[in-house]
């Protein structure tokens, strides 16, 4: 078994570039290893993931973000979900944006009562990407994962148990425990089936991600997304225009 941690606690382990290429790696070359039988992805300092980190969202054109799309977060979720080794999510804290599609992307995902989950990816301007919209609606339905993702809102962690977004509550402080104890039991399960279960189950992703890299690095180049960014760290509510 294997622990990999987001460790940018100075941002609430936001998602920079670096830190996607980083666990890009962790992964493959884990996945890659026959003797790692089973991953748990936490964060660092009592917090999983803040979302995609802003200060790693210059302008561009949508050419250069389609090739950071692809050349990054494509193969990253291709590398967790249609990998060969089971990953289970420990999530504290702050739990929003690509937090949630990393945490819907795993196997199993055990949270924090005193988490703090949204799929925030709209207020930026965004549809949630890191195979967000195939992730999501894989585990919680399609209804569902429309409310999530189209208003944002903030959710309770007991709602994401019951919705599915999660598989398993635990005390504060307690999930990396509780995933840990669960990627025991999977790194004791055959290999081969669970690496053929992995790749059944991602079923429609590819497709999921050509759209993705397609159409996502439209909307980073839009006003509305220039706008929430502005909003962001003006602390005030965005004014959205379809531009």
């Amino acid at each position: 078994m294997a622990i990999l941690t987001l460790n940018n606690p100075a941002r609430r382990n936001a998602l920079s570039i670096a830190m996607r290429d980083a666990l890009t790696s962790a992964i493959v070359s884990l996945g890659n290893d026959p003797d790692c039988r089973a991953i748990v992805l936490t964060g660092a300092d009592g917090h999983f993931c803040a979302g995609g980190d802003f200060q790693d969202f210059p302008q561009t054109s949508v050419y250069a973000a389609r090739g950071r799309l692809e050349q990054g977060s494509a193969t990253l979720m291709r590398a967790m979900v249609a990998g060969r080794t089971p990953i289970v999510a420990a999530i504290e804290g702050h739990c929003v944006g690509a937090g949630v599609s990393l945490a819907a992307a795993c196997d199993q995902a055990v949270m924090a009562r005193t988490a703090r989950p949204r799929c925030a990816f709209v207020s930026a301007g965004l549809f949630p990407d890191l195979a967000g919209l195939w992730a999501i609606p894989r585990r919680v339905g399609l209804g569902q994962a429309k409310r999530l993702t189209m208003l944002g809102r903030a959710i309770s962690p007991e709602e994401a148990l019951r919705i599915g977004l999660v598989d398993e509550l635990a005390d504060e402080g307690g999930a990396l425990a509780a995933a840990k104890a669960i990627a025991i039991e999977l790194a004791a399960q055959p290999p081969l089936a669970l690496a053929m279960m992995k790749a059944i189950y991602a079923d429609g992703l590819d497709e999921v991600l050509r759209q993705e890299v397609g159409l996502q690095p439209v909307l980073m180049t839009t006003q509305d997304h220039r706008e929430a960014i502005a909003a962001f760290y003006d602390k005030r509510a965005p004014r959205f225009t379809g531009k």
